[in-house]
């Protein structure tokens, strides 16, 4: 999610513009994510910690789309991750922020 956070926001968006018909279950990692090496591979590390307003922008993102939302996933499971608690607090701050 870190390094291609705009992505994963820009997925999001999409999926829920292109089947409005449809709920979405967004997968949301908190303190952990994919890492990229020079050559663009992607590495999945569970203990990944990054600026905590990444977080918030994520619990903004997919609060605007709650209502097509039935289940959200965390993976890896919570407290996996050192850094899971200060990004859910991060998350849940940035769900409540309207539009």
């Amino acid at each position: 999610m870190v390094e291609k956070h705009e992505i994963t926001l820009e997925h999001y968006r999409k999926v829920c513009e292109l089947r409005p018909d449809l709920p979405v279950t967004p997968w949301i990692a908190l303190g952990s994510g994919y890492s990229y090496d020079d050559e663009g591979k992607r590495t999945w590390n569970d203990e990944l910690d990054y600026p905590e307003i990444l977080s918030e922008c994520l619990g903004r993102h997919v609060n605007n789309f709650w209502d097509r939302v039935e289940v959200a996933a965390f993976y890896p499971a919570p407290y996996k991750s050192a850094h899971w608690e200060k990004h859910f607090i991060a998350y849940c701050r940035g769900a409540a922020l309207k539009g």
